[in-house]
């Protein structure tokens, strides 16, 4: 594969990046000791980072603080450099190079663990940045106007849905599994065999008179009950279910799912879809968008005002808005002409077809009674 290619959303998702960026490479060099700490191979091969969401080491010894420290350094590098010649202070200044090296690498981590300057600005729609970390970044520190809402916490179902579609996308590519489903056969299979043993007990307890009638009974009753439950039953528990040893490196290549996700990670994931949902349903609307509007309204009325100054010109009047536009101004002592008054009379803008007779008018008059449509 091309190590010259940006990351992606789905390296991100397969858990291909490491805390810092960079991207697992899927070659032989990751077998190596160094490499072989940060990164694992899943059961399909593919090789994914440990420290995707963090390396996860706790700490097992208190810092000591650093003013102590200091001192004690110092009084070391006193003492050694006293008695010894010129091969131990050579030696102590070797020391005191590489543990100043080492505090040098760790200021730098804690430095770019701390920094969080790739945050982007929150969006004026979206959640207000309210409890979050105080970030490096100057676009953080900006003035923003607050927002009208705030998105709630994560729901239950949010939280379950988000857990059920996380635990199937990890487990289809091969790097969770449920190591609880072997237990659950286990534990249901020994319940079974318990239960068969109080029966048999109690059975063998039972006097032989007495054990007749209940052997019937019990037999019906075992007869009369569905046979479905056994059959799923069965089903679930895989026959003989024994668990196989595996070893400590395909434990590690597949996680637990359980262990994988817990619910910081859930309640994260859904706070990142409802931010994301947010955006997507929030209007982003431009800051010259009111000028673009006003500027076409504007072309809107020349165009307009052309017109009606061409109508007028040609035709002796202007549109029939110019018109009642002017009534209105003028007042109630003009009546506003009615379009459709003129309706039959030829204009210099209009032409009919035929002649133009008056409604009142009949053509002619038909008198005759031996006609067939005559009706007196």
């Amino acid at each position: 594969m091309s190590t010259r290619r940006l990351s992606t959303v789905h390296d991100l998702a397969s858990l291909r990046l490491h805390p810092d960026g960079t991207r697992v490479q899927n070659s032989e060099k990751n077998l190596r000791i160094r490499a072989s700490k940060y990164a694992a191979q899943d059961t399909k091969g593919n090789w994914f980072a440990r420290d995707a969401g963090g390396t996860g080491n706790v700490k097992q010894r208190w810092a000591k603080p650093r003013d102590e420290d200091a001192d004690e350094e110092s009084s070391s590098t006193d003492e050694d450099e006293l008695p010894a010649k010129n091969k131990g202070k050579q030696r102590a200044t070797e020391d005191n190079e590489e543990e100043q090296l080492k505090d040098n690498r760790a200021r730098k981590r804690r430095r770019f663990y701390e920094d969080e300057s790739f945050i982007a600005a929150t969006p004026s729609g979206g959640p207000s940045a309210q409890g979050s970390p105080k970030a490096s970044s100057s676009r953080l520190s900006e003035s923003e106007p607050p927002a009208d809402w705030v998105l709630p916490t994560p729901s239950a179902e949010t939280l379950k849905c988000m857990h059920y579609f996380a635990c199937n996308y990890y487990t289809a590519m091969g790097q969770l599994r449920d190591s609880t489903k072997g237990a659950r056969r286990s534990k249901k299979a020994r319940r079974r065999k318990r239960l068969q043993e109080e029966e048999d007990g109690a059975r063998s307890s039972e006097p032989p008179d007495e054990r007749a009638p209940h052997e019937s009974s019990t037999e019906e009753e075992s007869s009369s009950a569905p046979e479905s439950e056994d059959d799923e039953d069965e089903d679930a528990d895989g026959g003989n279910y024994k668990p196989q040893m595996r070893s400590r490196r395909q434990r590690r290549a597949s996680p637990d799912m359980y262990k994988a996700l817990d619910g910081s990670a859930l309640m994260a994931i859904s706070m990142f879809v409802q931010e994301h949902i947010a955006q997507l349903l929030s209007a982003d609307i431009p800051d010259e968008w009111d000028t673009e509007m006003e500027a076409d309204r504007q072309a809107q009325r020349g165009k307009q005002a052309a017109l009606n100054s061409l109508l007028e010109s040609q035709y002796g009047r202007p549109s029939w808005k110019v018109r009642s536009r002017k009534a209105k101004d003028v007042g109630d002592e003009e009546v506003v002409e009615d379009p459709d008054k003129d309706k039959d009379v030829e204009t210099p803008g209009r032409r009919t077809r035929g002649v133009v007779l008056p409604k009142v008018s009949v053509p002619f008059l038909d008198d005759s009674s031996e006609d067939e449509d005559y009706v007196p």
